[in-house]
């Protein structure tokens, strides 16, 4: 990424209005085609008073993660993150569940779930009940191979970009997205961003291959305003980039 397209970035998650396009790329939400999600958010925007929440094709970021707080909901390409999978996985598994029940209702969009769906996944799985995952990591290996056993699914699994560029073997899991980068990111490489949201809502992240590659523009927006100290392993990629 170089510095205008890194700027662009950056300016646009700092943005509390945000256009479509952004909204798809950051949560998989697609406000053109889904009249269900359009429809439910337009209506609860209303309810407090902001007429034409949709205006030019942008939306208030800070209100749509307020939106899915109150509703409990989760978008899918976020749950699938959360639990190191491809968002296609995921998909198929839902299909899946829903064969062979209980029937899970949480939303008539399909780019939406329930806060409750990682809860109501591992209750379906009674391996769950006997083995504690010591971390993310193992908890994603554990999670995929008996997703494999109990419903016939393969996953595929979704890496932390930065693990894969120090060249960890195997990678270490995703679990958020880089709200910069776009990319997934780990739990061991995350860095909390702070760009004034209310402090209510779930906090902004990058990865700190990012921060390494941009640190006097992060500094300001790292929470809590203290240069994080970054591993060797990813300072030695970023000094082994072309410039």
């Amino acid at each position: 990424m170089n510095t205008d397209e890194f700027q662009e970035r950056l300016e646009t998650a700092r943005s509390r209005r945000c256009t479509f396009d952004f909204v798809q790329a950051y949560f998989g939400l697609d406000f053109r085609a889904d009249a269900y999600l359009r429809r439910d958010y337009d209506f609860w925007m209303r309810q407090r008073g902001k007429p034409d929440p949709l205006k030019d094709e942008c939306l208030d970021r800070w209100r749509l993660e307020k939106f899915l707080q109150d509703r409990q909901l989760l978008p899918v390409k976020w749950a699938a993150l959360q639990l190191g999978m491809a968002e296609a996985a995921l998909v198929r598994l839902r299909a899946r569940m829903q064969e062979t029940g209980p029937i899970l209702a949480y939303h008539t969009s399909p780019d939406l779930l329930g806060k409750s769906f990682e809860e109501d996944l591992l209750a379906q799985l009674p391996q769950f009940r006997y083995q504690t995952p010591s971390n993310h990591n193992d908890f994603c290996r554990r999670l995929h191979e008996w997703i494999l056993e109990v419903f016939d699914v393969t996953v595929e699994p979704v890496h932390c970009a930065t693990s894969e560029r120090v060249g960890h073997q195997p990678p270490e899991y995703a679990k958020y997205l880089d709200i910069v980068a776009l990319d997934p990111v780990g739990p061991r490489y995350q860095l909390w961003l702070d760009f004034g949201k209310w402090m209510t809502l779930p906090p902004d992240r990058c990865s700190v291959l990012l921060f390494a590659a941009h640190p006097n523009e992060l500094v300001p927006f790292i929470a809590g305003r203290v240069p994080p100290k970054v591993p060797p392993e990813v300072n030695g990629v970023v000094a082994g980039a072309p410039r």
